[in-house]
């Protein structure tokens, strides 16, 4: 999946972006880090199935906005489920 987390806000757009599903590797397995890597210069964010989410930025206090502005919008996609309808871009 290239992307999953609608675009709810412009904030999310802006600072994540698109957010691939990497597959279920059991933890410490080289692939996900293979994966990972591969990915790593178009993403800022991933959703590891089964695990959770690893996001990226060039600071650390970068990346922990970028992980509030994750957290935030997906906890939206919770509450209001498919209310309101995503940006169009």
């Amino acid at each position: 999946m290239d992307n999953c987390i609608r675009p709810f806000t412009p904030y999310v757009v802006m600072r994540v972006g698109d957010v691939p599903v990497l597959p279920y590797y059991k933890p410490g397995d080289g692939r996900l880090a293979e994966d990972l890597a591969a990915l790593a210069p178009r993403y800022r964010a991933f959703l590891l199935a089964n695990h959770g989410p690893v996001v990226v930025g060039k600071s650390l206090q970068e990346a922990a906005d970028n992980t509030e502005e994750l957290e935030e919008t997906a906890r939206l996609i919770f509450t209001l489920g498919d209310r309101p309808d995503p940006l169009s871009q």
